[in-house]
């Protein structure tokens, strides 16, 4: 349990203790979620404002940059372009 002193602006002095942070739990990808996979998401939709966690399999690549399907094809990009691991 990590402690630490602390001074108070009026002088008085403590120690805080807790049991160390909270850790983040993985974000899925929401198309394998709604599909009763759980894939760990290693892309975020780059159009403003979604930020929807994808996996390689349902990121739709434009370059650099990657897409969710809606995003995709409001863009006109094809939906069957997905990106895989080896690319």
């Amino acid at each position: 349990m990590p402690c630490e002193h602390i001074t108070m602006p009026d002088g008085t002095r403590g120690v805080v203790c807790s049991r160390g942070g909270r850790r983040a739990k993985p974000k899925l990808c929401v198309p394998c979620a709604r599909a009763g996979r759980e894939t760990i998401s290693t892309k975020l939709c780059d159009h403003k404002g979604c930020d929807m966690p994808l996996c390689n399999q349902h990121a739709v690549t434009n370059g650099a940059i990657d897409f969710c399907a809606a995003h995709a094809a409001a863009r006109g990009l094809r939906i069957g372009h997905f990106r895989t691991e080896e690319s």
